[in-house]
């Protein structure tokens, strides 16, 4: 039989273009190499081997020399880093993550941690005044005030500002005098700055769990 003429031009156009998406393919996948590494190291069950997280320090020290590493890269890195229990450097990717999405109110509660971590209490605080204050307007849902103002109570403790400190877990006390999370806490500052009597008038009228009656003993 005669073999099948083939159109010449449309076989070489199909051929090229098969190798350009080969090459395309292999072009993606080593630019966002280190993002799917990354992915990978987030959802493993296990701990990193010293291979494994000398690339994502390498990773960490790359990203954050950019003037603007993508938000995929942050938050892929965070999730990694979490992984790892690497507050510090998690703590740096989250200041940078941050202000780049103020609707997204778990990630600006991390960013407020993020700075009570790093010793930038005046910042922290101004960023638990802002979310507090949207809780106020309506704008942030009442369910989520509770962990805002523990939040705030402990960074004030943090910065060492006792006033403020007590204010805050007056305020937790009174609007839930169940959780005895925040007289307990309270209770340990006053009992570390030496002011017992106040520790010790916390528990009148309440029934103090374990750790409660531990630091009755101590006061």
């Amino acid at each position: 039989p005669m073999p099948v003429p083939v159109n010449r031009p449309l076989a070489v156009g199909a051929a090229a273009a098969a190798v350009l998406i080969a090459a395309e393919l292999g072009l993606f996948r080593y630019v966002y190499d280190d993002d799917f590494f990354l992915q990978n190291v987030a959802a493993v069950n296990r701990p990193l081997t010293a291979q494994e997280a000398a690339k994502v320090d390498r990773i960490y020290a790359e990203t954050m020399r950019e003037s603007w590493p993508s938000t995929d890269r942050l938050v892929l890195l965070g999730r990694s880093l979490q992984h790892m229990d690497r507050r510090a450097e998690l703590a740096e990717v989250t200041k940078v993550l941050g202000p780049r999405d103020r609707h997204n109110l778990d990630l600006q509660l991390a960013l407020a941690f993020a700075y009570d971590q790093r010793g930038q209490y005046d910042l922290a605080d101004a960023e638990y005044r802002k979310l507090l204050a949207a809780v106020d307007a309506g704008s942030l849902p009442e369910s989520r005030r509770e962990e805002l103002t523990a939040g705030a109570a402990r960074c004030a403790v943090h910065a060492g500002r006792a006033d403020l400190a007590s204010e805050r877990y007056r305020q937790l006390i009174a609007r839930y005098p169940d959780s005895p999370v925040y007289r307990n806490e309270f209770a340990g500052v006053l009992l570390n700055a030496g002011r017992l009597g106040e520790a010790e008038a916390l528990y009148e009228g309440a029934a103090p769990n374990r750790d409660g009656r531990v630091l009755l003993v101590m006061i």
